[in-house]
């Protein structure tokens, strides 16, 4: 059974990463960067969502950290972050990330994503495309995630109101409804 490291310190965004993933998978769940180390160690998973901003130790430390143990290194990790900035993706893919979603983002998408990471498991996402240099390859990552932002209307547990914001989209109709 494929096993997916569930990482970030909101409990609301951890119960919809594992409501995403099949039941095919096992998912363990990490709260923060320590637990998250600790876990990849034992468990050995083979894809890690990783959340690039949490409190102690953020997703970039976490990465870099797992990239340097053995289990780490054979896990593929994508990066999951509230920040939509091209320099934030480029650096988390320069230490090894296979993917970059912003929060908000499409459920169907990271699944897909997930999905191919398992499929095509060695290498990396940049150097798996088309054989391209690693900053050919970002480049091909951010065209390609620019074509996946669009607009997106989300209800803010925060606030109680709706907002309007530029979010990661699959192609897919109820992508771009309203959740509640």
């Amino acid at each position: 059974m494929r096993k997916v490291l569930i990482v970030d310190d909101e409990p609301l965004v951890v119960r919809l990463l594992s409501l995403t993933m099949p039941s095919t998978y096992e998912t363990i769940q990490a709260r923060n960067g320590s637990e998250a180390i600790a876990l990849a160690e034992q468990c050995s998973p083979d894809v890690v969502l990783l959340d690039y901003d949490m409190p102690g130790m953020n997703g970039l430390e976490v990465l870099r950290r797992m990239k340097k143990c053995e289990t780490g290194k054979k896990a593929r990790v994508i990066m999951v972050s509230g920040n939509m900035d091209d320099a934030h993706r480029d650096l988390a893919m320069s230490l090894g990330a296979d993917g970059y979603f912003a929060k908000p983002f499409s459920p169907l998408a990271l699944l897909q994503r997930v999905t191919d990471l398992l499929e095509n498991a060695p290498g990396s996402f940049a150097q798996r495309v088309g054989g391209s240099s690693g900053a050919e390859a970002t480049d091909q990552v951010r065209a390609a995630s620019r074509m996946a932002i669009g607009p997106m209307t989300y209800f803010s547990q925060a606030t109680g109101e709706e907002n309007q914001d530029m979010a990661m989209t699959a192609s897919h109709p109820a992508s771009s409804q309203t959740a509640a």
